[in-house]
């Protein structure tokens, strides 16, 4: 693994109040890649936005090259929070499973940003995500981060 470097992974509701605030999004990435370069630190970010759809908008890009606007918050519909959570824990997953294992991040932190009342996840149930999580954390090491205007819906 690669100590020095991170990867930050997002899996947003597209009804979260973040595509009203890309510009605070912004400029918390820039303040966070300010400070992790000066601790020697390199971040990549991806980022995965869920309604109707799921739509991967970055892939383990660097955190210089991420630019938010409006138009990476396309989606509408319903959210299958579950199933998106679910997806973007795999998909990153089988990612770095294919990457060499010098090149891994040496930490993965998964943030949920929902609006948390909203799901239509068909394939997962909560108990199936919570064991996902489960192993990932203590197999892997990787934290996790929910973050909801309703979290007296989440476990």
């Amino acid at each position: 693994m690669d100590n020095n470097l991170h990867e930050l992974v997002f899996v947003l509701d597209h009804n979260a109040d973040i595509k009203d605030r890309y510009d605070d999004a912004e400029k918390g990435l820039k303040a966070l890649m300010a400070s992790q370069k000066n601790i020697g630190i390199s971040t990549a970010v991806t980022l995965n936005v869920f309604g109707s759809e799921y739509l991967t908008v970055f892939d383990n890009t660097p955190i210089e090259k991420v630019k938010f606007s409006k138009e990476l918050f396309p989606l509408s519909g319903v959210c299958p929070l579950i199933d998106s959570a679910e997806k973007a824990i795999f998909d990153v997953g089988e990612r770095l499973n294919r990457t060499y294992e010098g090149c891994r991040p040496s930490k993965v932190i998964v943030t949920f940003v929902t609006f948390g009342r909203d799901n239509a996840s068909k394939k997962h149930t909560y108990g199936d995500l919570a064991e996902i999580i489960k192993r990932q954390s203590e197999v892997y090491k990787w934290s996790f981060f929910l973050l909801t205007d309703f979290s007296i819906n989440m476990e």
